[in-house]
């Protein structure tokens, strides 16, 4: 999704991805950075970087399980780990894994030395026991990774170690792609009481009603543990200091963090940040080629492009009169020409080619790519259905009875079939897409039109309540392995599937390689368990199995997937690496330089 987003904050995170109209790490502000005579106090240009954001830092709350203006910065919190994704490398962060056993079902953790709270100078050490929270809260929101291990049977084993109990054997590579965009963000003194109650409970009743509560929570206290300690904010700017204590302190050579507001315009914003504007960075922000092109001509303004792991999708109401029939949803997806769609989106996006979950339809110089195709068999690549036959889909729209007149497509009562599509106001760079899937249907005969939702209520309480017929998000997690996609599409969540409205044993498709095949049940938590016991040598065909499910159940459509453009100021800050340096491609790198001291303010 748009923010690790809400996969990121549907995970607990800050975001996954970030678009026109808002940053991932839900801040902003807009006035004076760096001290009062405008020169850096610790002898650099400027003694304060400062990201971007657009709403107002007064209205945050501090619990990111909270979808409500949740505020958790990149910078004030440290990540579980690194990876970098050209290389498929991982670096230890936070988190180390010190043992892994996936068949004896085990696996041994630790928190960093020398990690410690923002709550004391220095502060209380991040414990095993903080460890084991995060474990725990996830569990009780029931993210993806929560269906790895059994949150009841953790141990703290030592004063910075847990023991985690894996669920089952566990494919290595998806237990370690399972800790990436998480952040180690869940202190035992704050989620303490969440955690004993999910471990005391006996009942699912008991077990919602904790997950109720955490969703729920408003913490109006900040809490941290990164290298930027929160300081104050007011309507226009959040303030972090650097926080001494923090181990990798001494990479840092400049005193402040900002979050700024500035204009929902983002266009004008990233053009505006050299030489003289208060911003330094937009995280992530897909441009208009005109944008693009002025900025280039900007030697103050540093882009670089990242993989995005994900793209937009047309999720559907599977619970809706019209689209919870699964012949319906293929109907729509023959009919959406998603080569048009991605045309119109702008050069960072390319159509994805088979619908079914599988990442890797882009490159780093935004070429159409057929990397998707290592996840399956080569004959299941070949059976995967690509939806772009419209004389199909109108096929299956009268097999299901409805029918044509005057040009509309008329629902058997005899009313015209409608397809609203609910978009987030803010998210600007998405508005094409979403437009020109509304204009194709409204051609068609269907009757469909495009509704803004303010971007603050869009997905806490239009989208994740499953409060639409169509809508508009990302269609994966961030992570390249599609075990985290059939999890965002199909893992349960209490009875009916996280934001789509259906039940994982309400799921019907064809026989493989059969589209047009009568519909059969499968046993989608068996497809998980194939997934994800898999070893390294069947996981190809454990995901073949899987992705033809998703292909034909289509509970969500992707229709493009992208890359991420990130945006930063040198007029004042050195970044070091190459632009071709491996270093960059892990996300995002205006997070990880300073902590690695690859990024530093300029002398004075």
């Amino acid at each position: 999704m748009r923010r690790a987003g809400m996969a990121g904050a549907g995970a607990g995170m800050v975001s996954i991805a970030g678009c026109g109209g808002q940053n991932d790490d839900g801040t902003t502000t807009q006035g004076t950075t760096g001290s009062s005579d405008g020169s850096g106090g610790s002898g650099v240009a400027d003694d304060s970087f400062a990201n971007y954001v657009t709403a107002n830092p007064t209205n945050w709350q501090f619990n990111h399980f909270n979808f409500t203006q949740p505020f958790s910065h990149p910078m004030q919190t440290d990540m579980l780990q690194r990876w970098v994704i050209s290389t498929n490398e991982f670096s230890d962060y936070a988190v180390s894994i010190d043992e892994f056993d996936g068949q004896n079902e085990r696996a041994v953790l630790s928190v960093r030395d020398g990690l410690t709270w923002h709550n004391g100078d220095p502060g209380d050490p991040v414990t095993g026991e903080d460890l084991m929270a995060w474990f725990v809260c996830h569990a009780a929101v029931n993210s993806t990774v929560a269906g790895l291990y059994n949150a009841n049977d953790i141990e703290v084993t030592g004063d910075r170690q847990i023991e985690l109990p894996l669920d089952g054997s566990v494919n290595e590579s998806i237990f370690r792609q399972s800790l990436n965009n998480f952040w180690l963000n869940v202190p035992y003194h704050r989620y303490g009481e969440y955690v004993e109650r999910f471990m005391d409970a006996t009942s699912d009743e008991e077990r919602n009603s904790v997950r109720t509560d955490l969703r729920s929570a408003s913490f109006d206290e900040p809490f941290g543990n990164g290298p930027f300690k929160f300081v104050s904010r007011s309507s226009n700017r959040l303030r972090m200091e650097l926080y001494e204590h923090h181990p990798d302190a001494d990479q840092i050579n400049f005193d402040y963090w900002d979050v700024i507001r500035a204009s929902t315009d983002t266009a004008s914003v990233v053009l505006g940040m050299a030489p003289e504007g208060d911003i330094d960075m937009v995280r992530n922000f897909t441009p208009p080629q005109s944008v693009l092109s002025q900025a280039k001509q900007n030697d103050g303004i540093l882009t670089n492009q990242i993989p995005a792991l994900w793209g937009q999708a047309l999720p559907f109401n599977c619970g809706h009169e019209d689209f919870g029939n699964i012949r319906v949803r293929q109907a729509i997806a023959e009919l959406i020409d998603r080569d048009l769609v991605s045309r119109n989106y702008g050069e960072f996006g390319v159509p994805v080619q088979a619908p079914s979950g599988l990442v890797g339809n882009i490159n780093g110089q935004n070429e159409q790519t057929d990397r998707w195709t290592r996840w399956v068999t080569d004959e299941g690549e070949e059976q995967l259905h690509r939806y772009q036959n419209p004389e199909r889909g109108r096929r299956l729209l009268r097999e299901e009875g409805y029918t044509k007149q005057g040009g509309k497509w008329m629902r058997p009562d005899g009313t015209q079939l409608s397809m609203p599509i609910k978009v987030p106001s803010g998210y600007t760079d998405w508005h094409p897409i979403y437009q020109t899937i509304s204009s194709l249907l409204t051609d068609e005969g269907i009757d469909s039109e495009v509704k803004m939702i303010d971007s603050t209520s869009y997905y806490p309480n239009h989208y994740l309540e499953g409060n639409y017929v169509t809508a508009a998000t990302g269609w994966t997690l961030g992570r390249d392995n599609p075990w985290y996609t059939f999890g965002q599409w199909f893992r349960p969540l209490a009875d009916k599937v996280y934001k789509m409205n259906f039940k994982p044993t309400e799921v019907e498709v064809p026989p493989v390689g059969e589209p047009d095949g009568e519909l059969q049940s499968v046993d989608v938590l068996q497809l998980f368990q194939n997934v994800r016991n898999a070893s390294e040598e069947n996981l190809q065909e454990a995901i073949t199995e899987f992705a033809w499910v998703a292909n034909q159940f289509i509970p969500m459509l992707p229709i493009l997937e992208i890359n991420d453009t990130a945006w930063m100021t040198s007029d004042d800050w050195n970044w070091e690496p190459a632009k071709d340096d491996a270093a960059w491609q892990a996300k995002w790198p205006q997070w990880w330089f300073p902590r690695m001291g690859l990024m530093n303010g300029k002398s004075n």
